[in-house]
């Protein structure tokens, strides 16, 4: 391509060294710009070209071939819009779409609580493990027009006894996810002396054509001989987890985590009454829809 460059054209008329065309001045003796057939041949095929180029054969007298190529070329694999489940539901597939990509995250496991302690007593809990992922590409040919989503809750964190798991997630039957493990609970120790508290494993991806992403795990509770930190969640595909809690002696609950990673463990100092860990984090099915 290129612009006009006859003797006639009009210099610079866009900026410097950008030709435009003049009609002329008749009383000033100022020609109209000559055209060549090397600015008519040089238009034609960049038209040509880009129409060919999508598949398409020139029609003669045909006026919508330039606007029919464009939206070939560069319609198809355009993202149309991301649908999120934070619960669970159904999902209808859009007609606009050629294809989806699906990301399917299980429920986080919870931190480990802390029971009641003496006056020289302590007790740290442990993180719960991630939830897994799994990743498919799916053409949407190959889907019905509605599918069963089922996102799984997070585990919830208890005191007497350990809290429950992260539960798993669905997208219909095509892939699924495991939810995280809790996070122990501690027992207290008397202070000065040394324990760890054992940790939550990560869930795991299902049916994945793309990615299947086992979760963190959550990380060990400890006490030592002169500090104490609680265990931080395992971090999901999509989110850290509960931080730990690290502290010198004041009790503190854990903390929860997000989009399916695990919740912290709980800390207890001294003549502390039970404290809750952190609840895991919900699950999350992501579809991204493509044209």
């Amino acid at each position: 391509m290129h612009r006009i460059d006859t003797s006639t054209a009009q210099k610079d008329k866009f900026g410097a060294g950008k030709n435009g065309f003049t009609g002329g001045n008749p009383q000033t003796g100022e020609l109209p710009t000559a055209l060549d057939q090397d600015f008519f041949d040089s238009v034609q095929e960049e038209l040509c070209n880009l129409i060919e180029q999508a598949g398409l054969t020139l029609q003669k007298g045909k006026r919508t071939q330039l606007t029919e190529a464009i939206k070939s070329l560069f319609s198809s694999g355009r993202l149309l819009q991301i649908v999120d489940f934070t619960a669970s539901g159904t999902y209808p597939k859009n007609p606009k779409a050629s294809f989806i990509i699906v990301e399917v995250t299980a429920g986080g496991g919870p931190g480990g609580s802390t029971p009641a302690t003496g006056s020289q007593q302590v007790a740290a809990g442990a993180g719960g493990g991630a939830g897994g992922t799994a990743i498919s590409k799916l053409n949407n040919s190959d889907i019905p027009a509605t599918v069963d989503v089922t996102v799984g809750k997070g585990g919830v964190a208890l005191t007497g006894t350990n809290g429950t798991p992260g539960a798993s997630s669905y997208f219909g039957s095509f892939l699924s996810a495991t939810g995280g493990s809790f996070g122990a609970n501690a027992t207290p120790v008397t202070q000065g002396e040394n324990q760890l508290t054992y940790n939550g494993g990560g869930g795991d991806g299902t049916g994945g054509n793309l990615e299947n992403i086992r979760g963190g795990c959550g990380v060990a509770g400890f006490v030592l001989k002169f500090g104490y930190e609680s265990g931080e969640g395992g971090r999901s595909h999509i989110s850290a987890g509960g931080p730990s809690i690290i502290t010198i002696g004041s009790t503190t609950a854990g903390i929860a985590g997000r989009r399916g990673s695990g919740g912290s463990g709980a800390f207890a100092g001294n003549n502390a009454v039970p404290t809750l860990g952190g609840n895991g984090g919900d699950g999350l099915i992501r579809v991204w829809e493509f044209a």
